[in-house]
């Protein structure tokens, strides 16, 4: 098990130390790397137009951070398209204790008030400590945030772990687009594993099912439709091209016979706006389940973007699932632990060192990073199932500071005899074909896939397609059984 990641101070902001520089001028935090201007809401030069910049004790009476402790249903999408990081909000919101992490529950806008705020991130390894101001930008006339909105107004947690991921993007405008993975790896430090739903495995429910006993968060997105339009909503209800949050799954029995129908539950982070089909709320299927069944699985008739839907419809009307499985450094209220094992290893492809580019390229290849490790048993007798993937250093597009990514891969070798314990040289991987990889190369944040071998010894290669092609990366592995990794 990986001992917690240290938290290091983003842009090298100490937030005890500017609180206590405010509490004693009596000033208000002003974060100069962030400030309340057009520039931090958008990453060309714009004007906004009654657009103003309001502290929460200016937009409500009585602002907490959290009302009731925080709640999946807490936060709405407002104008800014950024949908897949709301709906990892409500994912985030499932699990208090990884919530609290990343914005801590012990920050208030009474005692010891100096407008200053906190948020923790996970990239690349390692949990970052960004410091915000409490200033919001706000519609002139109603005082409402413009972007992430509170259902309580007096709530404003998700506005701040918002305006957090906007600072570290230089921007708002930088996080319209995205898949809720992005957001799930940063609030978690966990890895993702994605679903094409037309082809979801025969055990599809069920993977969804124990994703969620495991705590794992997921998101779905893409809804299908033959001509749709981007925010288009659908007779049934669902909108084209949209994220959406998963975060229950449920087998409910039918009264008067046998059949069970597999369920899933599913938000628009619209806070509104639902599917119309089987199962919604207050459709007819409900009238064959008991009130008991109903009241265990938490079944309510509300307007809150909130609905249930079968899985056969679930699958047929969405185009992708993403599971993050959480690293297991977490602990909950019952003193259970996550029952991954986990493996991370952080490196850097260095042009003229070891960044060899891929096996195309045969005098350099060999030069890349080698990562050896040991399976010292097999899980079942098909062997053991292990999740690899590799992350590189990653800003999103028009972040300011967005630099291209590399389009990257990894291969595994299995080795035996002599050259266990060894780097494979150049005359080694001239005759010798890797055993697996990745499916294809990319160019996004992170690639990754999951395989199954047999106990022995094995070398992952990370690469990138060309030589001398630099970045930073981080190699993660999870297992179900612990294995034995050296660099």
């Amino acid at each position: 098990m990986s001992a917690p990641s240290p938290i290091t101070q983003y842009k090298d902001q100490d937030y005890n130390a500017l609180k206590a520089q405010c509490l004693e001028s009596g000033k208000l935090f002003e974060d100069p790397t962030f400030p309340a201007n057009d520039s931090s809401l958008y990453y060309d030069k714009r004007e906004s137009h009654g657009i103003v910049w309001l502290r929460p004790k200016e937009i409500t009476d009585d602002p907490k951070l959290y009302v009731d402790g925080g709640d999946r249903l807490d936060m709405r999408q407002g104008r800014l398209g950024d949908c897949w990081f709301v709906a990892s909000l409500s994912s985030l919101a499932t699990e208090k204790n990884l919530l609290y992490r990343v914005i801590p529950n012990d920050q208030t806008f009474d005692k010891d008030y100096a407008g200053i705020l906190h948020v923790r991130f996970w990239r690349m390894g390692q949990w970052a400590d960004i410091v915000i101001d409490d200033r919001l930008p706000c519609f002139e006339k109603s005082k409402r945030p413009c972007y992430v909105h509170p259902s309580d107004k007096h709530e404003f947690w998700g506005c701040f772990i918002e305006k957090a991921y906007a600072k570290v993007n230089n921007s708002y405008e930088a996080l319209v687009g995205g898949v809720n993975w992005e957001a799930l790896e940063t609030f978690t430090g966990g890895i993702h594993e994605d679903y094409h739903m037309p082809s979801m495995p025969a055990d599809g429910f069920q993977r969804i099912f124990n994703a969620l006993a495991r705590h794992s968060l997921l998101g779905c997105f893409g809804v299908h439709h033959e001509k749709g339009v981007k925010g288009h909503v659908l007779p049934n209800g669902l909108v084209w091209g949209h994220a959406y949050s998963v975060d229950k799954a449920a087998k409910v029995k039918i009264e008067g016979n046998d059949e069970e129908v597999p369920l899933v539950r599913i938000r628009n982070p619209w806070g509104c706006g639902e599917w119309k089909g089987a199962w919604s709320d207050g459709s007819a299927e409900w009238d064959t389940v008991s009130e008991e069944t109903k009241k265990a699985i938490g079944m309510a008739v509300a307007n809150n973007g909130e609905f249930w839907m079968s899985y056969e419809d679930f699958i047929s009307n969405y185009v992708t699932l993403e599971i993050c499985m959480l690293k297991p450094d977490i602990e909950y209220k019952d003193g259970n632990k996550m029952k991954w094992n986990f493996v991370e290893v952080a490196g850097e492809w260095k042009k003229g060192v070891n960044a060899g580019g891929c096996w195309n390229f045969r005098k350099t290849y060999h030069t890349n990073p080698q990562i050896r490790f040991e399976i010292p048993e097999d899980d079942t007798p098909e062997g053991t199932s292990i999740f690899i993937a590799l992350m590189q250093m990653f800003t999103r597009p028009f972040a300011g500071e967005h630099k291209k990514t590399q389009s990257i891969c990894f291969t595994i070798y299995r080795v035996e005899g002599d050259q266990v314990g060894k780097r494979l040289d150049e005359n080694y991987l001239l005759h010798h074909r890797f055993n697996a990889r990745c499916k294809a190369f990319g160019r996004s944040a992170e690639i990754s896939n999951r395989f199954t071998f047999k106990k022995g010894h094995y070398v992952v290669i990370p690469v990138t397609y060309k030589p001398d092609e630099e970045t930073k990366f981080c190699l993660r592995i999870f297992t179900e059984k612990p294995i034995n990794v050296t660099k």
